[in-house]
């Protein structure tokens, strides 16, 4: 098994959990819970402001990561190399391209929290973090190809899907349906659950049909699966998929049909509520260990590489 360091691991989830709830905090607004005044919900701004900070930690620490490992020193000898990595090398671009799309997620945030018109803003900040979702993966194995290619497109999107499932579900459970319930809004509550469902179907289609190529492109033979360390933290990891899906399908045919049974009646303290609730935060952990696994897995060199 290949040695982990245990450091920059943390800081990658991280990068990847900001960025999640970034994408989901934004979609919030845009369209799973946009009748939620943001001054009610103290709670996606609290969450909101926490991401975006974070992402700009995790960006500067991987640029003093990459730069100790290209230059094979220290971290804390890394900072005298950093002018000569964002001038000389590909990742010193994409490093302050990524830095440029922060500066326009905080620009478009600030104005999305003083202004009454927050969909324009809104929509720079997603088309952002999609620039920065890019940048991710080409600084992976799929950038061997180049920023512009098919493995990195789809590598793109195979990290946004999983962003936009799990970030949606973290949201919800830690921000928006406490919201509601605070507010007693059961139709509301109905309809962003209804939303959520949707986005979670559409997110699991991406994640089968890029992982399937991500599948495909990384493993020499189908015995890769259990003979490699990269095959083996696949299955795993697929095993964790498959508890989400499981979870997703009961919510789509159980739980949101109820929910919306539930709001023509007007009434939103019965169990349906709150049974979903503890649904959706059992999802959340399983969601961050699938995260942590798939960070692991993005740091394993796979068996195409080695041959």
């Amino acid at each position: 098994m290949e040695s982990v360091d245990y450091f920059v691991l943390t800081f990658s989830i991280a990068d990847r959990l900001s960025l999640a709830l970034i994408y989901a905090l934004v979609l919030s607004v845009l369209w799973l819970a946009p009748t939620v005044s943001r001054h009610d919900n103290h709670r996606q701004n609290y969450l909101f402001w926490l991401s975006l900070n974070v992402l700009l930690l995790t960006t500067i620490q991987a640029l003093f990561s990459r730069t100790a490992a290209m230059a094979d020193v220290s971290l804390i000898d890394a900072w005298t190399y950093i002018p000569r990595v964002l001038t000389a090398s590909d990742y010193g671009t994409f490093w302050m391209l990524r830095i440029g799309l922060w500066l326009v997620m905080l620009v478009c945030a600030l104005l999305m929290q003083h202004k009454s018109e927050t969909r324009l803003p809104a929509i720079i900040l997603l088309i952002a973090a999609l620039g920065t979702t890019s940048l991710q993966s080409v600084t992976g194995h799929a950038g061997d190809d180049g920023f512009v290619s098919t493995t990195n497109l789809l590598n793109s999107l195979h990290l946004l899907s999983i962003s936009l499932w799990g970030g949606a579900v973290i949201v919800y459970a830690l921000s928006i349906l406490p919201t509601l319930r605070t507010l007693n809004d059961a139709r509301q509550t109905a309809s962003a659950a209804q939303r959520l469902s949707v986005m979670a179907t559409f997110a699991l289609m991406l994640v089968l049909i890029t992982g399937l190529f991500n599948t495909w492109r990384q493993l020499d033979n189908i015995s890769d699966l259990w003979t490699s360390d990269y095959g083996q933290l696949l299955l795993i990891k697929l095993v964790f998929v498959s508890v989400m899906m499981t979870i997703g399908a009961s919510n789509k045919f159980i739980w949101v049909p109820k929910l919306v049974t539930q709001a023509k009646q007007a009434s939103l303290n019965n169990n349906p509520t709150k049974i979903f609730l503890g649904i959706l935060r059992i999802d959340s952990l399983v969601f961050l260990t699938t995260m942590v696994i798939a960070t692991i897995l993005a740091a394993t060199t796979p068996p195409s590489h080695m041959s």
